[in-house]
């Protein structure tokens, strides 16, 4: 109920063709995508993306699936960054995830996309901007660029393993060191706070670039090789507090953000709608049931028809 038919028979499919999950498990997962997808108004498509990427990257299991969307949706419900949009990024941003695992890393990541969020100007910008962060924490050019700076980072990151911290806080504390001892000034992060994010695409491009030269000029670039690399860095520094706040809220959604979503659309002022484009579809089934019979007979005979000349 509440989800067209087309809808879901295009859901299973999907879930189908991904090859992680089999015939069973997609029949079993299907209601979960679909009563998400009427709940958040999310493409299902988008959500069988995030569940496959999910369940191979963070190592769910297909059970596990209904409550990992139901906690991005919570995220989404306490930031900016609605669960439509995190169903589209997750397949991109999860293989990066490196050192998260389960349900831990469902939490975080869509904590996480909230935190960027809030010093971006789109949600595809702050996505973006954390792709490139979270990116580069693994990329071997990193540990060079730290060794420059006379830090070893994989012996950071252990320490910070030993220490209980998550991988993102780790590296982050390790900027802030790097930060201060190549930014004293804190130029390339107060301009960087100016940019303006309620600004159109076009006017932070200028900013982007007024703030380029005093970025290079403080020899931040040296780790942090872009603005979008530097825009992630800044969005998640920028709101600990608040990120504490969203994980909170995460961490303690047990299914209730899809369940009370899913009610509003099919009882409540969302109803309407859905139930007419579900009357809409069986009823064209049905008239095309009533003449497939007639239209046979009628094809019949053209071809037979045709083939006497």
């Amino acid at each position: 109920r509440g989800a067209s038919r087309d809808a879901s028979l295009e859901a299973f499919e999907k879930l189908v063709g991904t090859g992680s999950f089999t015939y069973d498990e997609s029949k079993a997962l299907l209601p979960t995508v679909m009563r998400t997808s009427v709940a958040s108004r999310s493409d299902s498509g988008d959500l069988v993306q995030a569940a496959e990427k999910m369940k191979v990257n963070f190592g769910l299991t297909p059970d596990q699936i209904a409550i990992a969307l139901a906690k991005i949706m919570r995220g989404g419900q306490e930031g900016g960054f609605e669960i439509k949009d995190s169903a589209k990024w997750i397949g991109p941003l999860a293989p990066f995830m490196k050192g998260y695992k389960g349900m831990d890393a469902v939490e975080q990541l869509s904590t996480f996309l909230q935190q960027v969020r809030s010093t971006a100007g789109t949600n595809d910008e702050a996505a973006n901007n954390f792709r490139n962060f979270i990116q580069k924490m693994g990329a071997d050019s990193t540990r060079k660029d730290f060794k420059k700076q006379g830090f070893d980072l994989d012996a950071e990151m252990a320490k910070g393993v030993l220490a209980r911290q998550t991988p993102v806080e780790t590296y982050m504390s390790l900027l802030d060191r790097v930060m201060a001892k190549n930014d004293p000034a804190g130029k390339a992060r107060a301009a960087m706070l100016k940019a303006d994010k309620s600004a159109t695409p076009e006017e932070r491009a200028e900013q982007y670039e007024a703030i380029k030269k005093i970025y290079q000029d403080s020899a931040v670039s040296q780790i942090i090789n872009d603005l979008q690399e530097f825009g992630g860095y800044e969005g998640l520094r920028r709101t600990k507090e608040y990120g504490a706040k969203v994980l909170s809220a995460v961490r303690d959604e047990n299914g209730n953000a899809v369940s009370t979503g899913f009610q509003f659309m099919t009882e409540g002022t969302g109803a309407p709608m859905q139930a007419a484009a579900n009357e809409k579809d069986i009823a064209a089934t049905n008239a095309l049931e009533a003449i497939s019979g007639p239209l046979n007979k009628l094809l019949d005979g053209t071809i037979s028809l045709a083939e006497r000349f």
